[in-house]
Parts: C-alpha cells; sequence; structure tokens
C-alpha cells in the first residue's frame, strides 16, 4: 500500500525537502525554543515534528498532497481486470509444463516435500527466464508454492517487491507498486509497455509515476510543493494515456479471444473515467473525503463497504499508519513546546497506542522514560498499551520495551494502593444508626472497618453523612474508583427508602459483569437478611453472625486484589 507509513521514516528527505513543499512553521511557534527534541534523530528543522498539527493538515501543502495521492488511485483500477487476465494466462502456461515436468520425473504421488521442491526450483528459473530485465530482481518467497497450482495471482507476487503478504491474492489486494512492478518487470506486459505515438516506452512511463509514488509514501510532511503536484499528476495521465491506448488496439485485434477484447474494452471505458476524475480532482475541495480515500489506497477501495472482518481490519490498519504521523506530529510539538495540555494529550490512550505501533524503539522508550519522569502513566491505561507491543515482542527492542512498561506498571499499581486507597475498598453505611452498629458489632464479632484495604488507610464511606439523605445516590461518586462495594445491610436500610437504593444495586451488578467493582451485601444479625427484598437476597452476602463470616471477609478482600492488582499485597 502506498501509505504505509513508518515513524522511522521521518528522516527520510529531510534534507532535499523543496522549500515550497515545506510546511511553514506556524506564527505562533516562531519563538518556541526548537532545542528540545523528542528523540536525537529529529533535531532537523524541516521536520514535521516542530509544527502544529492542525495547521499542517489545513496547509495548502498537504491538500496538494492529498491531491496528487487521489490522482494514484484512479490509476490503479483500471489495471485491475486486464493485469489478473495476463496473469491468468502466464500462470495456465507454467502449469502445464510443470506437470509435464512432474510426469517425467515420477514424482505425481511422491511426497508433498519432494512437490514443493521441484515446484520451488522450476518457478524460479521460469519467472527469470520470464523477467524482462537482469537488473529486475525475482523474489520467490513473495509466492505461496502450496496455494500456487490453484491460485494465479501467485505467479505475479514474483515479480512484485518483497514482503508481500499472504492476503494478497488480488490485483484489488495489491497497492501500486506492486501492480507497476508487475507490469514493468514481466515479460507478459511486453505488448503494454511498446512504445506508444510519443515514443516513449511503458516502462520509461512506469518509472516516472513510480517517483511520483515514493514521493507520497515518504513524505515527511505530508505536503508538496504546487511543481511536484503538476509534475506527477501529469506523469499519471501520460501513464493511463499510454495504456489506454494500448487497451484500444488490442480490443480490435484479432489475435485475442472475445473475452479478452470485452476485458480491455472494460479497462479503456475505465482509463477514460480516471482521466476525467484527475482533472476534476484538481478543483476538489472535499479534503476530508480525498484524505480517507487516499489513506485507504485503492486497493482497499473493493473491500471498504465490505462486512468482511478481515478486510475493514486491513483498512483500519493503513488508517491508523496515516493518524500516527499525525499524532507525531501531537506528540512531538507538545513535547517541544511545554504544552500545558501536554499531560492531557500523552494520556490519550489511542494517540499512545498508535504512536508505540510506528514509532522507533528508541522513540517509544524516550516517551516512556519521559511520561514515567513526569508521571504522568496511569496503571489502567498501561494494559492497552502491552497489548498493541505483544505482538512486536519477537523483536529484542521491544521485549525491552515491554519490561520497561511492566515495571512502570507494578511502580504504579504499588504508588497506587497506597496513595490513594479510596480506589479500592468501600463500605456503605445507610444512616448514622448503622455506624453506631457497626461500630458495637465489631467489639466482639466481625471486626469489617479493620480489615478494608490494608495495608492503606481504612475506608468509611457513610453516605448519610456526605449527603444528608438516606438513600445512596452518592454510590455515584464511588463505583468508577472502587475494587469492592461493602453495603451494611440493617433495619434501617430495609425501612428506609429502599426503592432508590435499589435502583443503585442494579446499576452495581451491570457494572461488576462489565469488570465494574463487585457488590457485597453484609448482615450483622440474622432478621436482617431475613427481612431484606429479594433483589438483595439474591447477592453473595457476608453472614457476619457466623462462625466462617471472618475467612469469607478475607477470603473476598483477597480475591478483589487479585482481580485488581494481578497478585495480592
Amino acid at each position: 500500500m502506498f501509505l504505509l507509513i513508518k515513524c522511522s521514516e521521518l528522516n527520510d528527505m529531510a534534507e532535499n525537502a523543496s522549500p515550497e513543499g515545506e510546511v511553514p512553521t506556524p506564527p505562533e511557534r516562531l519563538h518556541s525554543d526548537s532545542s528540545v527534541s523528542l528523540t536525537a534523530g529529529l533535531e532537523n528543522p524541516s521536520i514535521i515534528g516542530e509544527r502544529d498539527s492542525e495547521y499542517v493538515l489545513d496547509h495548502e501543502g498537504h491538500h496538494r498532497y492529498l491531491r496528487l495521492g487521489r490522482a494514484l488511485l484512479y490509476l490503479k483500477e483500471p489495471l485491475h481486470e486486464p493485469v489478473q487476465s495476463e496473469i491468468e494466462k502466464l500462470h495456465k502456461k507454467l502449469l502445464e509444463e510443470i506437470q509435464e515436468i512432474q510426469k517425467k520425473q515420477k514424482t505425481k504421488n511422491g511426497s508433498n516435500k519432494e512437490k514443493k521442491k521441484i515446484l520451488n526450483d522450476y518457478l524460479k528459473s521460469k519467472c527469470l527466464n520470464e523477467k524482462v530485465d537482469e537488473n529486475n530482481k525475482i523474489y520467490i518467497t513473495n509466492v505461496n508454492i502450496e496455494k500456487w497450482e490453484s491460485h494465479p495471482w501467485e505467479t505475479g507476487k514474483a515479480f512484485m517487491p518483497s514482503g508481500q503478504m499472504e492476503k494478497n491474492s488480488c490485483p484489488q489486494d495489491t497497492d501500486i507498486m506492486g501492480i507497476l512492478r508487475l507490469i514493468s518487470s514481466c515479460k507478459q506486459f511486453n505488448a503494454w509497455m511498446n512504445p506508444g505515438a510519443d515514443n516513449m516506452s511503458g516502462h520509461t512511463k512506469i518509472q516516472e509515476v513510480l517517483k511520483v509514488r515514493n514521493l507520497v509514501a515518504h513524505s515527511n510532511s505530508l505536503c508538496c510543493s504546487e511543481e511536484e503536484m503538476k509534475n506527477g499528476i501529469e506523469q499519471i495521465k501520460i501513464l493511463l494515456e499510454h495504456m489506454k491506448q494500448k487497451f484500444e488496439s488490442f480490443a480490435d485485434e484479432e489475435d485475442f479471444s472475445k473475452d479478452e477484447k470485452r476485458i480491455y474494452q472494460r479497462a479503456e471505458e475505465k482509463m477514460e473515467g480516471a482521466l476525467c476524475s484527475i482533472e476534476k480532482v484538481m478543483t476538489d475541495t472535499d479534503f476530508d473525503v480525498m484524505r480517507e480515500l487516499v489513506v485507504m489506497d485503492i486497493c482497499k477501495s473493493r473491500a471498504y463497504e465490505s462486512s468482511d472482518e478481515t478486510h475493514r481490519k486491513k483498512i483500519a490498519k493503513v488508517q491508523l499508519r496515516y493518524e500516527t504521523r499525525r499524532i507525531f506530529i501531537v506528540l512531538n510539538d507538545l513535547y517541544k513546546n511545554r504544552s500545558k495540555d501536554f499531560k492531557e494529550r500523552l494520556q490519550n490512550q489511542d494517540a499512545l497506542q498508535s504512536f508505540i505501533i510506528e514509532a522507533k524503539p528508541d522513540d517509544v522508550q524516550f516517551l516512556l522514560a519521559a511520561l514515567e519522569e513526569k508521571k504522568m502513566f496511569q496503571a489502567e491505561n498501561l494494559d492497552a498499551l502491552l497489548q498493541v507491543i505483544e505482538p512486536l515482542e519477537k523483536e529484542n527492542d521491544f521485549r525491552r520495551i515491554k519490561r520497561k512498561m511492566m515495571e512502570i506498571k507494578k511502580s504504579l499499581e504499588r504508588t497506587s494502593a497506597i496513595a490513594s486507597a479510596t480506589i479500592y475498598d468501600v463500605l456503605i453505611l445507610h444512616c448514622e444508626a448503622d455506624r453506631n452498629e457497626a461500630i458495637s458489632f465489631r467489639q466482639h464479632k466481625l471486626d469489617i472497618l479493620k480489615d478494608l484495604n490494608p495495608p492503606a488507610k481504612t475506608i468509611l464511606y457513610d453516605e448519610y453523612v456526605v449527603s444528608g439523605t438516606s438513600h445512596v445516590s452518592a454510590l455515584d461518586y464511588v463505583l468508577d474508583d472502587c475494587r469492592l462495594v461493602f453495603i451494611l445491610c440493617t433495619q434501617s436500610l430495609v425501612q428506609n427508602n429502599l426503592s432508590k437504593f435499589q435502583a443503585e444495586i442494579v446499576k452495581c451488578n451491570s457494572l461488576q459483569k462489565n469488570e465494574g467493582p463487585r457488590v457485597i451485601p453484609v448482615y450483622l444479625m440474622e432478621e436482617d437478611f431475613q427481612c431484606a427484598p429479594s433483589w438483595i437476597r439474591v447477592m453473595t452476602p457476608i453472614h457476619a453472625w457466623k462462625e466462617y463470616a471472618q475467612t469469607s471477609l478475607m477470603n473476598t478482600l483477597r480475591n478483589g486484589r487479585k482481580k485488581y492488582l494481578k497478585s495480592p499485597p
């Protein structure tokens, strides 16, 4: 995909960037301290990390960049069907030859390993014979040998740049780079490459368009100059005109079958439509829609509205990589200029996930160190980030990052458990009488107030004292922050406005099902349990008058800590 951008490419083209294509520093940033950088590799002032992200994305240079990217998209779609047709013809020819070889070597019923080796060696030699120029590289590693016999597109992938994904199973799944490399490298498309009316070969025109593609894919500023845009679009139009003329002539030749002629006729019509669309894109001002299309890449257009989960994930991944570049602008800008909302923005979970996916290991470690120093991380936010790091764990650099994140997480959990005790255990007392009853009861039975949340201070959430009312609407203040909510169920609770309390309990049960706090009734006397309504009795309680009450309480506390702190304190 032509926008497979990584933060590690931010230094590309920095020294050779066109002044006209660069994004000017916003007026409010002119006097900012540019000596502080997110990483040592980003100190070049031409890098967009110093820019305000919104300023960059609204700049005319970015709009030109989007226009150029969209023009590239219009080039690719008309090529899908004719390219597929040619590859199927090549695949059929190669398949017939390999079947003859297998018969001669009597390996038709041989082991899969033998068949695979013969097929691999054969494909390598044949593809080498099919390449246009000795300088063209063949990547047999792109080909899934096990799928080759039944999937013609696997043949075409050998002529594309290395790293083609296994899910690349058709032209629609291939980026513009792969399509153009295939056409220019494989002899099957020689007729397409013959010079046109301008006496320029198709190879030359494709090379010029690939330069345009690289400009878009590796732009360190997501911007381009007026000259770059006009030249790029002109090269795209030249190649479209060349292909259109070739397809028009193929549709009239007798050497092609009726089906092949129809394919070329349809492709010619699409080429004409693409040329018209490119003219319109020059005046289009709907940059939000244009940005979405450019990021998505035309190879994903077929899947954009698809219900297929795999396709949706592929699209989301491309969009995320584009957003990463924008987020990197924000992060670096905030760090350089010590913006007031630095802390708030860096705690944005999506931004950090995107940054970690695309940034270089050194960038991530630097950011983690900066955040740890400024105490900007929250333990619960790290869980999502660790999930992002998990697939990258095979790489040594990311293993070190994961260990660092785990150290920060454990440190934060210990600090949070001691300094912010109120986020764990809560005892709800329904009225002043409950307080007195609990105090008198603990002198000879269950010492619940003492056991709550060690080693931190005991928490006593007395709703009556806080609000002056008897219903427990104040429970809203603790639902999002507490681990265990103990409710002392006495006669006063049952007799005093129980309907409003019921709504809060229903809310607690809903939260508990979604990893929220667990709500536990505590009955001091047996008669309290007998007169309690059924919706409270169905909740698992602690019966304080029973001998095993203390054990039940401690087990509940211990299990609660395992859930929230991963290990008991």
